[in-house]
């Protein structure tokens, strides 16, 4: 089990990474947060409103305006879902797909630019860890979520 000291210090830096990517993103004038966390998700599969907000732990308002907004930009579309007539699927325009694409590789060229010191075998072993971690900070925000629910429903 990780000691409190080093869960903080793990934390600390997951914040700098944060502010990192979100800095880079402001630099560049381009998509940050939760506006390319959207594109994100959508980049694999059409998805509802709802899904999306759940996915990326915002609210439905918040997501909506993201998407508002992302569809002024013609970087996604509305469509009906056919399976549910109540219900709109959003989905990346060929224009979107086109952002996420460039969006994408200029990161990952500078990333890799950063990185040039790192050993294959010591970015597999990173790859490795932030999958891990990844998949713990899943399992918590479904705690989270849950102990939410249980608070407004006391």
């Amino acid at each position: 089990m990780v000691a409190r000291e080093r869960a903080g210090e793990l934390l600390l830096e997951m914040v700098t990474m944060a502010r990192v990517f979100r800095v880079a993103g402001n630099q560049q004038q381009t998509l940050a947060g939760t506006k390319t966390g959207v594109l994100q998700r959508l980049k694999y599969s059409d998805a509802r409103l709802g899904d999306l907000a759940r996915q990326l732990s915002i609210s439905a308002s918040v997501a909506s305006r993201t998407v508002d907004a992302l569809q002024e930009r013609g970087l996604v579309e509305r469509r009906a879902d056919e399976t549910d007539a109540r219900a709109f699927l959003i989905s990346l325009t060929d224009r979107g797909r086109d952002v996420v694409a460039t969006r994408e590789r200029h990161m990952a060229d500078r990333f890799a630019e950063v990185l040039g010191d790192w050993t294959p075998q010591e970015s597999d072993q990173a790859l490795d860890l932030l999958h891990r971690l990844n998949a713990h900070l899943d399992e918590l925000t479904a705690v989270l979520d849950a102990d939410t629910r249980s608070d407004t429903t006391e």
